[in-house]
């Protein structure tokens, strides 16, 4: 079993830049929250057991920001955007593999961010990131102009809209895609950009009560998801 752990490196540390733009550095411990199935995309290692998908498992949180805590945190709580993936019921006869697999690798236990510590958490993957991957980040990665953007929006306006949100994409590109979400969906529509080098990412937006959060996913988990809306 050999996996792209560079792809998995690489979205570890979009996380927690994206947590750094939110609220600031705290050299600190924090844990990331991983459907196996999100796993073994990054790793490209395709499922033994057959294909999992996950579903969003109840309302999407408010993205408002609050003070970091200065202690061991997760960043789900951090950024108050957790959607709680879950997978689809099934047998996953390859799940100890896969554990045994990311506790070994050696680019994974001595790697830019520290030694991570993988444990299963139910039917996710509980990632910890020691203080040192958060300076590293903190210290070595240039927060993206259009993330920040894209946050500072949300932390301005309670309720942006869609024109507010397309508006900040169109800065960096106009080669922007904007579709509605399927009916029964927990998003409304999603936004990103058609040239991926720009951001890889596709950003679901969830309007309620007067509020508009994001969510964002990488693109074969967004295609996941849209197989089971």
């Amino acid at each position: 079993m050999r996996g792209n752990t560079a792809a998995l490196l690489q979205n570890m540390i979009d996380q927690i830049s994206e947590a750094q733009i939110k609220l600031g550095y705290a050299r600190e411990t924090i844990r990331l929250y991983f459907p196996a199935a999100s796993l073994r995309s990054l790793l490209e290692m395709p499922s033994e057991g057959g294909n999992t998908g996950f579903l969003p498992e109840g309302p999407a949180e408010d993205t408002t920001l609050q003070e970091p805590l200065r202690e061991d945190i997760s960043l789900q709580e951090l950024s108050r955007e957790d959607i709680s993936l879950r997978e689809l019921p099934r047998k996953d006869t390859d799940a100890d593999d896969l554990l045994d697999y990311l506790q070994k690798e050696p680019s994974l236990c001595s790697g830019v961010l520290g030694d991570l510590q993988f444990r299963r958490r139910g039917s996710r993957f509980e990632v910890s990131v020691p203080p040192e991957g958060s300076e590293y980040v903190f210290r070595n990665v240039r927060p993206s102009d259009f993330l920040t953007d894209l946050i500072g929006l949300f932390r301005e306006h309670h309720s942006c809209t869609t024109e507010q949100i397309r508006s900040v994409f169109e800065k960096y590109s106009t080669d922007v895609c904007c579709e509605q979400m399927p009916e029964g969906s927990d998003f409304d529509y999603v936004l990103y950009f058609r040239d991926g080098r720009i951001d890889p990412y596709y950003y679901c937006i969830h309007q309620e009560m007067g509020h508009t959060i994001y969510h964002r996913f990488l693109k074969e988990d967004w295609k996941q998801l849209m197989t089971t809306a």
